[in-house]
């Protein structure tokens, strides 16, 4: 889960002209979505109305990865015509500010509308595709990162040459350089092109451990599977090496400070209107996973998953959902939205609910 929290604030870090900006989108998603988890899990009633703050079960707010594409594709765009990395990423969090509100308003419908527009087949079914469409960036990381890889996916660049003819003469003209390829530059001191044995071997030694963890593990080790091969592909990068470089370096960790908070570093905030309709769009996705996931953890949490109760806490999900996306914007980080994860340890503890909101909080 921790992954799915640093990974789209990493990939939007890609693009950022310095490390010291990277580690700030890292620092500050993962404390935006610690306060806003805390809110989520107590539930906080809303003074005079049926209302309350938060789902008020064991729901973790994690970033959005909906929202990832578009943000991307924007930055990119603005890069390119000129704009620096901190101008257009502002425009972004403000235009998501804004936005953020449209999940304040739907959390105020009436439940049977909210109901009709978001059905079970409609709320699984996106949830699907988002995972789906996040297949071709681990492939990238597999094949040594994102940037190298979709550098990669283009043609290399021309260079002078000389075509053979048929009659053994030759002419000058512009020819692709096969040979020149772009290298993938953060994996330590190893600078390799995308895809090379390195790489895919590393890869491979984490996704069959966590397939190894799932078919002959604990139950522990099954829910923790994850973390646990991230681990042992850590340790096994530390003793490898590729022409004695290794893949890891502490030079980044050395630089970075011991402790940071939010707003340590600022983005000018703007407002990009082309972003306007498909940002609402992402919130209306982020606004069905909600309902998914309250109803996925609540139901292994064994409460259930009708009534006013369920009611309530699909509303708070939904409020809290538009509330972290304007406090997450102001903080410089994506929107969030409520994550399932918790729902399978759920399903191998035995412990009340109360408990375990304690342990979370």
């Amino acid at each position: 889960m921790a992954g799915g929290l640093v990974t789209p604030p990493l990939l939007v870090g890609m693009m950022a002209p310095d490390a010291a900006t990277k580690s700030y989108l890292i620092q500050a998603s993962l404390l935006i979505c610690g306060f806003m988890t805390l809110v989520q899990v107590l539930g906080i009633p809303v003074y005079r109305t049926n209302l309350q703050w938060g789902a008020g079960i064991l729901s973790v707010m994690g970033v959005s990865f909906a929202s990832l594409p578009l943000v991307t594709t924007v930055i990119r765009s603005q890069l390119a015509a000129g704009m620096s990395f901190d101008e257009s990423f502002g425009q972004m969090l403000g235009t998501i500010a804004v936005c953020a509100v449209w999940p304040i308003l739907l959390s105020l419908m009436p439940y049977k509308a909210l109901k009709k527009v978001f059905p079970p087949i409609v709320t699984g079914v996106t949830i699907f595709l988002i995972g789906t469409n996040l297949v071709q960036t681990g492939f990238k990381y597999w094949g040594g990162g994102v940037f190298c890889g979709e550098n990669y996916e283009h043609l290399p660049g021309t260079v002078p040459c000389l075509l053979p003819q048929k009659d053994g003469s030759t002419i000058s003209a512009m020819c692709y350089n096969a040979d020149i390829r772009p290298m993938c530059t953060d994996n330590g001191y190893v600078k390799l092109p995308y895809g090379s044995g390195p790489y895919i071997g590393m890869g491979l030694l984490v996704f069959s451990t966590i397939i190894l963890l799932e078919l002959f593990g604990s139950p522990f080790m099954r829910n923790a599977s994850l973390v646990l091969s991230l681990v042992v592909g850590l340790i096994f990068s530390a003793v490898f090496t590729v022409d004695g470089k290794g893949f890891l370096t502490g030079e980044k960790i050395a630089a970075a400070p011991a402790f940071t908070f939010l707003w340590v570093k600022r983005f000018p905030l703007g407002f990009y209107p082309p972003a306007i309709l498909p940002l609402l769009i992402v919130f209306t996705i982020t606004s069905v996973e909600t309902v998914g996931d309250v109803t996925a953890t609540a139901e292994t949490s064994r409460l259930t998953v009708d009534g006013q109760d369920h009611v309530k806490r699909i509303k708070g999900g939904m409020l809290n959902d538009g509330i972290s996306g304007v406090f997450s914007a102001l903080g410089g980080s994506l929107p969030l939205t409520t994550f399932a994860q918790v729902s399978a340890p759920l399903l191998t503890v035995k412990c009340r609910v109360s408990w375990l909101k304690l342990c979370i909080l």
